[in-house]
């Protein structure tokens, strides 16, 4: 009876020094575990402030290409008032040749000047639809631009989203850890009592 017990006792203290190498293997591994997420957690972090700082650089690159569409349509409406000016210039220097050739020889002088006033008035017209020209397809090549750094700055959002989510994740996966940790402890703390039990009745066995 008595060796019947004590071989339960040895089979006993066997299997809890089994269990008590495994929490000590779950313990480091644990261990590591966390070690792999704080790690993790660092380089999302990381990533969601350079993303952060990505997009504070495309938002102000935005509002200076908003800026800039801004004073090209400023530009386009000088651009237009000069064309109007020339145009209501080019029509006075014609009725100035008119009245000049009314004149005869007192309005040759005049005639010429005339004649200069309507040439430079009809070259302004000419520059200012040069200008209207470019400033429309600077125009439309901002607002392309403009566009795209809306897009840019909303995909940039979501994947800071996303790794903002992915971040909270691993935050509550290392919490699982530690709670598995803590049980691990407990479990050896529990392996700790059965062990002096088992030392305990094998000493009255042996007695």
């Amino acid at each position: 009876m008595l060796d019947s017990l004590e071989d339960v006792t040895t089979r006993l203290m066997a299997d809890q020094a089994r269990v008590s190498d495994s929490t000590d293997e779950a313990r480091v591994l644990a261990e590591q575990a966390r070690g792999k997420l704080e790690q993790g957690r660092s380089a999302i972090e990381d990533t969601i402030r350079i993303f952060s700082g990505l997009t504070d650089l495309v938002v102000q690159l935005g509002d200076r290409m908003a800026g800039f569409t801004e004073a090209m349509t400023r530009v386009q409406r000088v651009s237009s008032s000069i064309e109007t000016i020339a145009s209501k210039t080019n029509m006075l220097a014609l009725n100035a040749t008119i009245e000049a050739a009314r004149a005869g020889e007192a309005g040759r002088s005049f005639a010429v000047v005339a004649a200069e006033v309507k040439k430079l008035a009809h070259d302004t017209r000419a520059a200012t639809g040069e200008i209207a020209g470019t400033i429309a397809s600077l125009t439309r090549e901002a607002e392309a631009v403009t566009s795209e750094i809306k897009a840019g700055v909303d995909k940039s959002r979501v994947a800071q989203g996303s790794f903002t989510r992915i971040n909270e994740t691993v935050r509550d996966v290392a919490e699982i850890v530690a709670l598995v940790d803590r049980q691990t402890d407990g479990i050896a703390q529990s392996t700790s009592h059965i062990q002096a039990s088992v030392d305990s009745v094998k000493s009255g066995l042996s007695s």
